[in-house]
């Protein structure tokens, strides 16, 4: 269940502006779309959140955060993905934020499945994206190395 707080609405739609970067082509790594790739599972994941979100079923999230953090660290030294990696960091620990304070989840459900590092992370913003310039600004706190 939505909750009707103004909050709420602030913090779905922080939710829903990741979900245009998600999948942008200047953010996913290089082939991850093969199944044969290392970030594939993650990528997977990470879309499945997406789709559930957007349909509001809400309750499954939690699983498949917890299974896209998996994937992130498991790969967190591969070239390439910091970008991605800080990207989907940030939109688990939003969407989390979100579960826990607008959405009626059991806490203890909520608890047992989403890490620590993602369900203390609090709120996040997303990138802007410049629509003119077709443009991403990426937050200084990703400190991304090329």
């Amino acid at each position: 269940m939505n909750s009707p707080l103004p909050s709420a609405k602030a913090a779905r739609k922080e939710v829903e502006k990741f979900h245009l970067l998600l999948n942008h082509d200047a953010m996913i790594p290089a082939q991850c779309y093969r199944m044969s790739d290392n970030l594939y599972s993650m990528v997977c994941y990470t879309n499945q959140i997406v789709a559930l979100f957007v349909s509001k079923n809400f309750q499954m999230i939690p699983v498949f955060i917890n299974r896209a953090y998996k994937q992130m660290k498991r790969f967190e030294d591969q070239p390439g993905t910091a970008g991605y990696r800080s990207l989907v960091h940030d939109y688990l620990c939003q969407v989390s934020y979100y579960l826990e304070n607008y959405c009626n989840l059991d806490p203890e459900w909520f608890k047992d499945r989403i890490p620590a590092e993602i369900s203390e992370g609090g709120s996040k913003a997303a990138p802007e994206y410049d629509h003119e310039r077709m443009v991403i600004e990426l937050p200084a706190h990703w400190k991304i190395v090329s």
